[in-house]
C-alpha cells in the first residue's frame, strides 16, 4: 500500500495539515523515519552514511524493541533492518527539526542521567533514552488522569 500524498497528511504529533505546516517556520512536512538515516544507511545521502548501527546495535534494537516496531529475529536480521528503516510517520518539520531533534535538556535530566550512561555502548544509551521517554510519557498521562478525577 502506498504512502498518502503529504499534502493530504498531518503531523502523527501535533495533528497539523500540510497548509497548516507552510504557515509556519519551518514549513514543510516530511516523512520521519523512526530510526534516523544515519544510522540505518537506507537513503544513500550526504557524501555516505555515518556511523551506521553495526549487526551487533541492529540486534540488540530488534531484540530490546522489535515488538514495538513488529519485529522479531525470525525472519533475519536484514529483513528486520529493512522493515525497521522503512518505517515512517508524517511530521510537520517544527515537532520533527525543532522539537523532537533538538529537544530542551534541563541540567537536572542530564546529571541524573549520566550515571546510567556512563560505560554504556551506544545503542545501549539510545534504548535508556527510549526506556526513560516512555516511563516518563507513561507518568505524565498517569498524572494528568489522575489530575482529572480529583477536580
Amino acid at each position: 500500500m502506498a504512502k498518502p500524498k503529504l499534502s493530504e497528511c498531518s503531523c502523527v504529533l501535533c495533528g497539523w495539515s500540510n497548509l497548516q505546516a507552510k504557515q509556519n517556520h519551518p514549513p514543510q512536512m516530511q516523512y520521519a523515519h523512526v530510526i534516523a538515516n544515519r544510522f540505518s544507511g537506507r537513503e544513500k545521502r550526504y557524501k555516505g552514511v555515518r556511523n551506521a548501527f553495526g549487526d551487533a546495535e541492529w540486534k540488540t534494537l530488534i531484540e530490546k524493541l522489535g515488538n514495538e516496531f513488529n519485529q522479531d529475529m525470525s525472519e533475519g536480521i536484514e529483513a528486520s533492518k529493512k522493515s525497521i528503516s522503512k518505517l515512517s510517520f508524517p511530521m510537520c518539520a517544527e515537532c520533527h527539526e525543532e522539537v523532537l531533534s533538538e529537544p530542551l535538556y534541563l541540567p537536572s535530566f542530564l546529571r541524573d542521567l549520566y550515571p546510567h550512561f556512563v560505560g554504556k555502548k551506544r545503542i545501549e544509551k539510545m534504548l535508556i533514552l527510549a526506556d526513560v521517554l516512555k516511563l516518563g510519557l507513561d507518568e505524565f498521562k498517569n498524572r494528568k488522569t489522575s489530575n482529572r478525577k480529583h477536580r
